[in-house]
């Protein structure tokens, strides 16, 4: 089920948050979990019912496992063993449904056979809750994480605003908010705050994200049939895809938040204006914020994260690249997508420690600008990420080596003369939004178009920025504001006129939504 889709709008969530409340004020807490635990289930299993079997098990061996087992032993030689079991019964569930097929290719190029494919359906979000359940275990061992309420980490594991596309939330975030005198109560305050939160994500996916897909699709599946794109269009469909999949994932979050919200859950930050980074150390604490953290405590920080030398700092950053790269997903794109990031890692951390030793180059980058500096380095950023995001969305290296090929000038810079028709009306979604079947949408928003887009990547707050004052996403006060250029001076606040504009985002992304509905980029993961 999507967030964005007709029965969960109209049917599923509202259904979902009554009986939750009724729930909690006439049978108490546990009721209530027990009823947003089967309505995740429901959720999960919406499109394929079977794979429910595989979270539910996931769910009874890890509480068993973790909350039991581990736990409970004093001896550190046993926890080890059933860490280690554990461990491997996960890493090796997820091995076996996203990267079965991959290994196998990789042998038989290898040896020279012909590809034997399985028929493996990925399941929904078994990235997501396989970290998460991860991150429990490694936490139960170290004595960070005790919970032994069946209930409590079951609602945890499956809570279906995070279940398929994160955030990969720790159990300590969730099962403090359901103990002691913080326990979930109904308020209004967090139905206002939550829709209001809800209706700015679901306006991004709706009205933003996906218009930006219409535009970079055209592009790389142009090329995946064999066509050449010039230097605009390759760069067109470039950015285009870097805003689609900004606006998903921005989109993703603020809903997720703002449902949880809604039932009084605070999810943590995830996603912070990463367009806005000067460089790559500040993208990845701005992308993907619960993610990076999960690499970092979990594999860099084991791995001996710089404590052990520059030379193992950068060979441990490639490392943690890379196979998050291939957490996004089984292929060599994916991989090279990893390595990339992890050589913009290594060479802007090599250029810090460059920097450190060397104060003669601050003193002479000293003599431009202080604002032409950062704009340089915003610009060498945003094009980094921007080349990256090529090779994470073509479906092949050839489709993703033509278009930067295209990219770099080397297929030419004439715009062909059917540009329109083959790129799905560049200019027509540019300047008109991209809203060709929705004229009431075309009228409010027609003549911002790219300018508009634009203005709200780099120039407005982001969501949880603009709701602030109201806001209590996890970590929200170690994520945001990042620096001065980011002082919110546009805020939410509870009024007829903020109801209004909620209204109107909710109005214009209903009267927008398409019957076949588009999915997250981040469920195929």
């Amino acid at each position: 089920m999507l967030f964005n889709s007709y029965i969960f709008l109209f049917a599923f969530l509202p259904i979902v948050i009554c009986v939750y409340f009724m729930l909690l004020k006439w049978l108490g807490q546990r009721s209530a979990l027990a009823w947003i635990i089967l309505a995740s289930f429901t959720f999960y299993g919406w499109h394929i019912p079977q794979f429910v079997l595989l979270l539910a098990g996931s769910v009874i061996f890890n509480f068993f496992v973790g909350g039991l087992l581990i736990s409970s032993h004093a001896k550190t030689q046993t926890k080890r063993l059933y860490l280690a079991i554990a461990l491997t019964t996960n890493i090796g569930l997820l091995g076996y449904f996203k990267y079965t097929n991959f290994f196998l290719s990789v042998f038989a190029d290898i040896f020279g056979e012909p590809g034997v494919a399985l028929k493996i359906a990925l399941p929904l979000g078994i990235s997501f809750f396989t970290f998460q359940q991860i991150a429990y275990l490694v936490d139960c061992h170290a004595g960070k994480a005790a919970g032994r309420n069946f209930i409590e980490y079951t609602f945890f594991v499956t809570f279906f605003p995070q279940l398929v596309a994160g955030p990969i939330v720790h159990h300590n975030e969730i099962i403090r908010q359901l103990v002691g005198e913080k326990k979930l109560s109904a308020s209004a305050e967090n139905i206002v705050v939550g829709i209001a939160i809800f209706s700015i994500g679901l306006f991004k996916k709706v009205i933003l994200a996906d218009t930006m897909g219409s535009l970079a699709t055209p592009g790389f599946e142009a090329v995946a049939a064999g066509q050449t794109l010039s230097f605009y269009e390759a760069w067109i469909a470039a950015f285009a895809f870097g805003l689609e999949i900004y606006f998903d994932f921005s989109a993703y979050s603020d809903m997720a938040i703002g449902i949880g919200r809604m039932i009084g859950i605070n999810l943590p930050v995830n996603f912070n204006s990463p367009y806005k980074a000067t460089n790559i150390i500040d993208f990845w604490r701005r992308w993907h914020i619960t993610l990076s953290r999960f690499l970092r405590d979990y594999l860099y920080l084991p791995l001996g994260g710089n404590r052990l030398g520059r030379f193992r700092r950068y060979n441990n950053l490639m490392i943690v690249m890379l196979l998050g790269g291939m957490w996004h997903g089984a292929g060599w794109l994916f991989l090279i997508w990893g390595g990339l990031h992890g050589s913009f890692l290594v060479i802007n951390h090599g250029w810090r420690a460059l920097i450190a030793k060397s104060p003669w180059i601050p003193a002479s980058l000293a003599i431009v600008p202080p604002l032409a500096r950062r704009l340089f380095a915003w610009a060498t950023t945003f094009l980094a990420v921007t080349v990256a995001w090529v090779f994470f969305r073509a479906d092949n290296l050839e489709t993703a080596t033509s278009i930067t090929r295209s990219m770099a000038g080397l297929n030419g810079f004439a715009l062909p003369q059917d540009t329109m028709i083959q790129f799905g009306h560049v200019w027509h979604l540019i300047f008109m939004a991209g809203f060709p079947d929705h004229t009431l949408v075309k009228l409010g928003f027609g003549s911002l178009g790219a300018i508009g887009i634009f203005t709200i990547v780099f120039f407005l707050p982001n969501t949880q920025q603009f709701m602030g004052r109201y806001n209590r996403a996890l970590e929200y006060d170690a994520q945001l504001p990042r620096n001065a250029a980011e002082t919110i001076r546009i805020s939410w606040r509870p009024s007829l006129t903020s109801a209004v504009c909620s209204a109107m985002l909710l109005i214009l992304s209903i009267v927008a939504l398409r019957a076949d509905t588009s999915e997250f980029i981040y469920f195929q993961f």
